[in-house]
């Protein structure tokens, strides 16, 4: 299928901002089956509270549960009031299931579709031509949103993977 007629990845974003604990997010819930993994889980959770680590990376092979591991965790994080908004963008392109991989609609590409998708969670109402500054703002401190934890899940299907990093890097204060 074209990747426009695709289904949801069943990691895409929720639509919109909900309660989730003390936070407001759209990430989506807790996978099913998750292998509970206590010494990775306080590593990344104590990584994510501690403001030396403005950028934090997972990886490892694909279907190891990368991304479940920072659900379980994310989830864990919103019963505390460590950070106002968790925001959740999807570049998944592949859902590995065990009956097999299937081929799904990715929620966000490139830069611009990062940024667009932010500004439209994060602030509806404000005017889309100014979706990259707006982001640039709130990670770099310059606008009353936050404290923010931004995920990017699946990162390594990005058009310009180079050219997010840096800017994101750039931004993160």
């Amino acid at each position: 299928l074209p990747a426009a007629a695709r289904a949801q990845s069943e990691t895409a974003a929720r639509q919109g901002l909900d309660v989730v604990g003390n936070l407001l997010t759209n990430m989506p819930g807790t996978r099913e089956h998750y292998v509970a993994r206590p010494h990775l889980e306080g590593e990344l959770s104590e990584r994510l509270l501690d403001d030396r680590y403005p950028v934090i990376t997972l990886q490892g092979r694909g279907g190891i549960g990368k991304t479940s591991l920072a659900l379980t965790v994310l989830h864990q994080l919103a019963q505390l009031n460590e950070v106002e908004v968790i925001y959740w963008a999807s570049a998944r392109d592949i859902d590995l299931l065990p009956e097999g991989h299937k081929a799904v609609k990715a929620g966000v590409l490139t830069v611009q579709d990062v940024a667009a998708d932010f500004q439209s969670v994060l602030a509806p109402d404000s005017n889309p031509a100014d979706a990259e500054q707006y982001l640039t703002d709130v990670l770099s401190g310059r606008s009353s949103e936050g404290p923010i934890i931004f995920v990017v899940d699946n990162f390594e299907t990005i058009r310009g993977q180079v050219e997010l990093h840096s800017w994101l890097s750039n931004a993160v204060r």
